[in-house]
């Protein structure tokens, strides 16, 4: 009996994945629709804007941030917005978000006098808050690779 190459044929069909994938992510950038960024701004503001419509409404005080947020993240997972309408807006805002946070800083530094006699708490939650953040996210991160392991193990159990 000839003795097969595992090995290589591993490689080959890893070989063959990868090209596979290669050739579907380019069939999708180019199926993908081009939508103007003004029209991607408009559709961020415009939720942004029913947020706050929202949270007037409501009788609990809810900010309008938080309302639009679960309003993009339900348009999304119902598939009614796809992610391609708002991907150059999204990516713009995820590259340059250090930027968004000069507001917050210039406030503090505007109420300092009433901060003052509060830093070591606040440093302290700012650190405790830092922390819990991290452990969540790793075991989220963890937990969902568990999840794609297992996935991946009954989609071989089927083959």
């Amino acid at each position: 009996m000839q003795k097969i190459d595992t090995e290589y044929l591993d490689e080959e069909l890893e070989g063959i994945v990868e090209e596979t994938d290669q050739k579907q992510s380019q069939e999708n950038e180019n199926k993908q629709e081009k939508i103007p960024l003004i029209l991607q701004i408009g559709i961020v503001l415009f939720l942004c804007l029913v947020g706050e419509w929202i949270a007037l409404l409501l009788p609990i005080p809810v900010p309008g941030s938080v309302i639009s947020m679960i309003l993009l993240f339900v348009l999304l997972a119902t598939k009614v917005l796809k992610v391609e309408h708002i991907r150059q807006k999204a990516d713009f805002m995820l590259k340059n978000m250090a930027f968004f946070f000069i507001p917050a800083g210039i406030s503090i530094l505007e109420y300092l006098d009433a901060v003052k006699g509060n830093i070591l708490p606040l440093l302290l939650i700012c650190f405790l808050s830092t922390v819990i953040t991290f452990g969540v996210t790793a075991c989220t991160v963890k937990f969902v690779l568990f999840l794609q392991e297992k996935w991946m193990e009954r989609g071989r159990e089927h083959d």
